[in-house]
């Protein structure tokens, strides 16, 4: 197995080829942490969802106009993952609610994504 690799950059100037090199010293450091700790957060928006998903629970056991911030911090977190939706060309209400209807079956937790 080999222990080591040369990578050549190119780009039509040199502050992009910085800009290259930056990114890729920054996908290395992350590919080396996930390596020495294999702890992953899921992405895509999920945890902003599940953030939101439980925000809204909170909301609905609070009474009267203490609950409206929790919905109104819950509907801002849902900006992330909708922005990710309608820039991927999907129906974003569709994708929402599906995602909900899971976070919401599953009561709001993820799997160990720690390697067995």
């Amino acid at each position: 197995m080999p222990k080591a690799c040369t990578i050549l950059l190119r780009g039509p100037s040199k502050d992009i080829l910085n800009e290259i090199d930056r990114n890729l010293a920054d996908a290395m450091s992350v590919a080396r942490n996930v390596v020495f700790d294999p702890t992953l957060a899921p992405g895509g928006g999920a945890t902003e969802m599940a953030i939101s998903v439980g925000l809204h629970a909170k909301a609905r056991s609070v009474v009267g106009i203490e609950g409206w911030p929790y919905r109104a911090v819950a509907d801002a977190m849902e900006v992330v993952p909708r922005t990710l939706v309608q820039n991927s060309g999907g129906n974003a209400i569709r994708v929402l609610t599906e995602l909900r209807v899971r976070l919401f079956l599953v009561d709001n937790s993820y799997p160990d994504f720690r390697p067995s």
